[in-house]
């Protein structure tokens, strides 16, 4: 199990008690977490780990495209003569190179003719980009020195080779070639803001809802410069000063220039109050070159740029630490001792253009910080006589952090080849214990034997290993250990939870501090700045639908039961509830004679030609038996299970109503149904949804698991399903997505002896700054599926492509009560984003803490749905997720294609047969 990453938790009733298959990880809940997530052990298990969830992966910072603005030549990069920063140890460039072009195949299918498809790799290529000098400084000027960079030392490290799918910035601009599994295409490779990107579908005209109005706070504060404008220009340093650090030195002693009145992002922009006359200023020996870009008003979407600089200096002059992408106090930590945690408290703030302007989005963050180290880990697993790998598969993936510089990093792998005492570089005889002598003086490292920690990071396109010292190394975020404690949970949520009324209480003193805050009131007085109080907005309640419950699907079926002597008495009971419960007959009974995974599928298949539909499997708590047994039944005899350890079942009656339902659904079936579809304006029996999720491939470092279902049947209760593992590094973009969405056309015309008219795709799992390829590829990718279609299938279906983000920071509360919204709640104005098609909807209820709404964000659409059909039709969609029966946070076919490409990226690790692609095997 790993993290949780994309649900939020909250503490639910026994009888609402999602049950799962014990490894796997557990069901929805609505309040963010700790680090990643916080949840109860007794009711949620984490999710999986790696996709970038909150606060927790490292995304490196997007510049917007600037066409129309002048561009700095190539020029060589030399190194500069410094003394190396005082950070971890850089490895030797790995450049992304071209791997041979793929040929991806899809076998021939029943109802239509197969196209095949022959994309090309896409590669990237750029300069490496140094790393800034951490400190902690309070003035405006020691701020600009803050991030002084230095040439990094380089380690020795293995000359390899490796391959991403990510864009990136270069001074060369090479051509980027890009596949979703359909055709190529190229690209600009630098990365585009979201905010950024064209070509997205726009807001039509809503008019007045339907529903019942409700009138709520959201933790928007309008942010705007009271003077009538501001001057953008683009910087050029002559000759080119690689050095960032001194970029802001030599932006510094221009000051008086520009009065003293300026905001320089150590790149190439520059904002002052004042025009600047010159073109060209002289610095001793460097000379910088402007060009006026832009003249910002508040109501420019830009200047949000400008608002975002001068607000994360007012952060650290509150002294504030900047950990991933949010910022933390660890002055006001609250340590756990008896379970050796801390909980830093902190803040997480964006400034973004919306419907009412520029405006500030804040809001309470909490980060999990390990008081002990990763060597006290990796000693302790050694005491238990864990295997190096066993050791290196607990902590690879993990975020930690180095307290010497306050800066998160994930974990590669454990190089037990490595020691401290290793010189740093084949030119440079210095060790890596005695630059932290040299440049860590209070730092002591005690164990010269410890192994060394390589984690990867991606600068300007290019690969770097950087090695830390597992000593100095601290785990963040929860891991199983936390999350099967119930009563550390149970004191972590009283830390964790805020209640709308002391969230808002919270965010209102926080912003209110700033205009007393002597120097940050000093600088918003400079810039003639204001926040406005907290943003009111109005939204709209739609009506919660009914359920329909469907009784009588499984019964006669024939199944087995494989257990254990010891636990067959309490496992039969336990029978005998479900039974009653859901009509199925008595089960064959197969009592295994040695305890070990090969014991529990041995017999599977003379049990599978015998006409045994499923089997219930009691286990041991243990990873290594489910991993076993997933594999063996899903990949080799191709049948459904359903694991539970013996102290689950014991609960009784709550839990077999649960896996009556997973087994109604993973048999093919649908347990229950909507009564009440209040979306007129959409063909229901000619429309497809699809769900697309990416997971972490736990079994192949930096590649992952893509999950795809798709509906097949007018009340969007049956589906097809297919995990794509990718063969590339990262989790950008989803390779081979047209052969996945043609073999969901092919099984949805196989059913329904006709292709869709619309297909809805609700994408999940998209990071900051992937909007623009998501956009141009996975878009592209559903297009050229419908376009090999044969016209004699008839019209071509039309596309509604919407993003489905679950993991945001916004928060609304109810006017005047504070109170969490109800569920249907839609917000379609004012604090959403300006020139999107896109809004906000609180499907599920929150029992404790702030619920957390989810941004739909319609990104393509040829179907031109009314707004409002829309928004009831996925707010619907919520409540058929059959392994909760409440409504989940998003649409039923994301949550399906989180399990699914969790099942395989954890456990599996490979794609399961076709004949399983309309069960869903992974509940």
């Amino acid at each position: 199990m790993g993290p949780k990453r994309h649900q939020k938790n909250v503490q639910q009733q026994p009888q609402n008690i999602p049950v799962r298959e014990e490894p796997h990880e557990e069901e929805e809940s609505d309040e963010p977490e700790i680090g990643e997530q916080l949840q109860f052990i007794t009711v949620r298990q984490k999710q999986k780990g790696g996709k970038k969830g909150k606060g927790q992966q490292q995304q490196q910072q997007q510049q917007p495209q600037q066409p129309s603005q002048p561009q700095a030549k190539p020029k060589p990069q030399t190194p500069t003569q410094q003394v190396p920063p005082p950070q971890p140890y850089e490895g030797k460039k790995q450049m992304a190179k071209k791997p041979p072009p793929q040929r991806y195949e899809t076998g021939k299918g029943d109802d239509f003719p197969e196209m095949t498809s022959k994309p090309h790799a896409w590669s990237a290529k750029g300069a490496p980009t140094p790393s800034p000098t951490p400190s902690t400084l309070t003035s405006v000027e020691s701020l600009l020195k803050e991030t002084s960079i230095q040439t990094p030392v380089t380690p020795v490290v293995p000359k390899t080779t490796e391959t991403t799918t990510t864009t990136t910035t270069t001074t060369t601009t090479p051509t980027l070639v890009i596949s979703s599994g359909g055709d190529t295409g190229k690209v600009d490779p630098r990365r585009v803001r979201d905010s950024d990107v064209k070509d997205l579908a726009t807001r039509p005209h809503t008019g007045q809802s339907p529903f019942a109005p409700i009138q709520l706070y959201v933790n928007h504060f309008l942010s705007k410069f009271n003077t009538k404008v501001i001057y953008q220009y683009h910087v050029e340093f002559v000759p080119e000063v690689i050095n960032r650090g001194s970029r802001y030195e030599i932006m510094q002693k221009a000051g008086p220039e520009f009065n003293n009145l300026f905001k320089y992002d150590g790149n190439a922009i520059l904002y002052t109050m004042n025009e600047i006359s010159k073109s060209t200023i002289r610095v001793n020996s460097d000379t910088i070159t402007l060009t006026k870009v832009a003249v910002l008003s508040n109501t420019d979407a830009k200047s949000s740029q400008f608002f975002n600089i001068l607000f994360k200096q007012f952060l650290r002059i509150l002294k504030l630490t900047l950990i991933g992408r949010q910022y933390y106090d660890s002055r006001h930590k609250k340590e756990i001792p008896n379970y050796k945690i801390e909980i830093w408290p902190g803040f997480f703030t964006s400034i973004g253009a919306t419907q009412s302007g520029n405006s500030l989005l804040i809001d309470v963050a909490h980060k999990i910080v390990r008081t002990t180290t990763i060597l006290d880990k990796i000693n302790e697993m050694k005491q238990n006589r864990h295997s190096n790998d066993s050791i290196n598969n607990a902590i690879a993936s993990g975020i930690v952090i180095t307290k010497y510089n306050n800066k998160t990093y994930r974990v590669s792998q454990i190089k037990w080849g490595m020691r401290v005492t290793d010189k740093m570089a084949s030119d440079n005889p210095q060790s890596f214990l005695s630059y932290y002598q040299q440049h860590y003086t209070k730092v002591q490292i005690t164990d010269k034997n410890q192994p060394m920690l390589e984690v990867k990071v991606k600068r300007a396109g290019q690969f770097q290993l950087i090695y830390l010292v597992p000593e100095l190394s601290y785990l963040t975020g929860l891991d199983d250990e936390i999350t099967s404690n119930r009563h550390l949970m149970m004191d972590l949520a009283k830390v964790k939870f805020v209640s709308p009324g002391d969230r808002k209480k919270q965010l209102d003193n926080f912003v209110a501090s700033l205009h007393t805050h002597p120097e940050i009131s000093s600088e918003l007085k400079k810039w003639d700045i204001s926040f406005s109080p907290m943003m009111q907005v109005t939204g709209s309640v739609i009506q919660e639908p009914q359920i329909e419950q469907r009784k009588g699907l499984i019964n006669g079926i024939k199944w087995a039961l494989i257990v254990s002597q010891k636990e067959k008495a309490d496992a039969i009971q336990f029978c005998q509830i479900l039974q009653r419960e859901s009509g199925l007959p008595e089960p064959t009974v197969y009592e295994i004679q040695k305890f070990a995974k090969e014991s529990f599928t041995n017999d599977i298949p003379q049990l599978r030609q015998s006409g045994h539909k499923f089997f219930l499997m009691v286990i041991p708590n243990r990873t290594d038996f489910y991993d076993y047994i997933k594999k063996k039944t899903l990949l080799e005899h191709k049948v459904i299970t359903q694991c539970a350890f013996i102290k689950t079942l014991s609960k009784g009656r709550p839990v077999a109503v649960k896996i009556t339902h997973q087994l109604i659904a993973k048999l093919g079936f649908a347990p229950w149904m909507l009564r009440n579809r209040q979306f007129n304006s959409i063909p229901t029996s000619k429309t497809m949804v699809v769900g697309i999720d990416i997971g972490h491939n736990s079994d192949q470092r930096g590649k992952s698991v893509v999950g795809v279902v798709a509906s097949l049947c007018d009340r969007f209760a049956t589906f097809y399903t297919e995990a794509i593992v990718q063969s590339r590094p990262g989790k950008e973009i989803v390779e081979s997505l047209k052969p996945a969405i043609k073999n969901a056309l092919k099984a949805f015309h196989k059913r329904n002896g006709a292709m869709p008219q619309v297909v809805m795709v609700y994408r999940d799992g998209v990071g900051d700054g992937m909007l623009n390829l998501v956009r141009h590829f996975e878009v592209q990718a559903c297009l050229d599926a419908f376009a090999d279609i044969p016209s004699i299938y008839g019209a071509k279906p039309k596309l509604v492509y919407t993003i489905v983000k679950k993991n945001t920071n916004t928060r609304f509360f109810t006017n005047p009560s504070l109170d969490n919204p109800p569920p249907g709640t839609v917000i379609e104005n004012s604090c959403t984003h300006k020139d999107w098609y896109d809004f906000f909807l609180v499907s599920q209820k929150a029992l404790q803490g702030s619920v957390n709404p989810t941004h739909y964000h319609i990104i393509y659409d040829e179907a031109k749905i009314p707004v409002v059909d829309l928004q009831v039709f996925s707010y619907q969609l919520c409540y058929l997720y059959f392994n909760y029966d409440k409504a989940v946070s998003v649409p039923q076919v994301c949550q399906y294609a989180h399990k699914l490409a969790f099942l395989i990226g954890r456990h599996v690790h490979s794609s399961v047969t076709n004949e399983l692609s309309q069960n869903l095997y992974f509940l």
